[in-house]
């Protein structure tokens, strides 16, 4: 129940007092869940004593409280959600906060309601009273909301790491999305560097060929002329010996 409630840290040491160890129970929404649960825990052979509250079991009448400067319902104190006020009036419902003892020891007397200090000091609609020093350093609600605030500071941090590790992996993924691409441009750049360098080569031969055929060029056209100059000298010769 202790997860259930919040209240002024004024109000820590009455609230304590009053619920005492019930602020432990665990709060269920019906008895078959209950049943269940301790059909788990026997079976397990758990160890420890464990209380509930099945809601729909609770008989929790709404009290009339009375008109006082001196007094004020605890139940009016408390933060809790609406499906749990029966679990709330059941164990706040017939206590008051009084100013001091002697108010609360008249209340309880002529109210018939359970009363208590801010001190913690009992006085039951029985006529019980109850008191002593309550040390506030070992304050459970102010535990279990130091307890919560840690939880929730846990569970920032941990929404924090998933949020960088989901932003880590979208940085990782766009990372490795440029890779590929400068890796697909190496590739078509390496590609255009080969043809590149095959035509560097196929025209340096063809230059290479065409300086030896230029080179070449003299000497053939000199060969064709002698050779032109020796075929004009067979043909006079030819016309020579039919003339004589």
């Amino acid at each position: 129940m202790i997860e259930l409630i919040d209240c002024p840290e004024t109000f820590y040491t009455s609230v304590e007092v009053t619920a005492g160890s019930r602020l432990f129970y665990h709060v269920f929404d019906t008895d078959k869940q209950v049943t269940r649960v301790i059909v788990e825990i026997n079976k397990h052979n758990l160890p420890g004593e464990n209380n509930f509250f099945p809601i729909n079991r609770l008989y929790a009448q709404e009290s009339k409280y009375p008109e006082t400067s001196d007094a004020i319902p605890m139940i009016s104190r408390l933060h809790f959600d609406e499906k749990f006020r029966d679990v709330m009036v059941h164990v706040f419902g017939k206590t008051l906060i009084c100013r001091s003892i002697e108010i609360a020891t008249q209340l309880a007397r002529t109210k018939n309601f359970d009363c208590i200090t801010l001190d913690g000091d009992q006085v039951s609609r029985k006529g019980t009273l109850t008191g002593g020093y309550y040390d506030n350093r070992l304050s459970r609600l102010e535990l279990q909301k130091r307890k919560q605030k840690t939880e929730m500071e846990i569970q920032e941090t941990e929404n924090v790491r998933e949020n960088n590790a989901k932003r880590k992996e979208q940085v990782d993924a766009q990372i490795n999305r440029i890779i590929d691409d400068i890796q697909r441009k190496d590739t078509v750049r390496s590609k255009h560097e080969m043809k590149f360098d095959t035509l560097k080569k196929d025209i340096h031969m063809w230059k290479e060929e065409l300086r030896t055929k230029q080179e070449a060029k003299p000497q053939k056209e000199w060969k064709l002329s002698s050779l032109r100059h020796d075929l004009d000298q067979m043909k006079y010769t030819m016309e020579s010996y039919k003339v004589g």
